[in-house]
């Protein structure tokens, strides 16, 4: 089925392209949702109004693009890569120049194997919102299981400034802890 949904938003990424509006809202239906439902889970600060802004705002973007971008990714890659770059918009609005600590999601925490007392978690928090916002992000989609490709083509970069963020991320985070 999965295969089947590929070729199917393949096909009509074809079509919206050559100016085929209803297949334009058939990409963006089908994704809709599952857009929503990841957004609340990688931006837990942000409220159901304000995803559900940037999922609109996305949308638009969406359809003003569609017809002038030559995709070097899949559709779902690009279109998540403009949510989640509308929602990060969203934030540095309310906040301009800062990360709160409640911003990074609980998540990142919960799998880790050993327990942490609540000094170190918010140490922890502290030394991830510290870090450059697309340095935080890659770092943060790794732990969540992401492959460095998937982040590459989310972030919009290179495998290789992933990877180079991820190392420096794990540098960063190191030294601010031992401090």
């Amino acid at each position: 089925m999965w295969n089947q949904r590929i070729r199917n938003d393949d096909a009509l990424l074809q079509l919206a392209q050559q100016g085929d509006r209803e297949a334009l809202d058939s990409l963006l239906t089908t994704h809709r949702n599952e857009l929503f439902h990841y957004l609340c889970k990688h931006f837990p600060s942000l409220n159901d109004d304000d995803i559900e802004d940037a999922v609109q705002q996305t949308a638009v973007d969406v359809c003003s693009e569609i017809q002038r971008t030559a995709l070097r990714s899949s559709f779902k890659s690009w279109l998540y890569s403009i949510a989640q770059h509308r929602c990060v918009d969203v934030i540095r609005k309310r906040r301009p120049g800062t990360v709160a600590v409640e911003e990074l999601p609980d998540e990142l925490f919960d799998d880790c194997a050993m327990e942490v007392d609540t000094d170190f978690r918010l140490d922890l928090q502290q030394a991830l919102a510290a870090l450059p916002p697309r340095m935080r992000l890659a770092f943060t989609y790794r732990l969540g299981g992401l492959d460095y490709d998937t982040i590459a083509q989310v972030l919009g970069t290179s495998r290789g400034n992933v990877a180079s963020d991820i190392h420096r991320a794990r540098e960063r985070l190191e030294k601010f802890l031992q401090a």
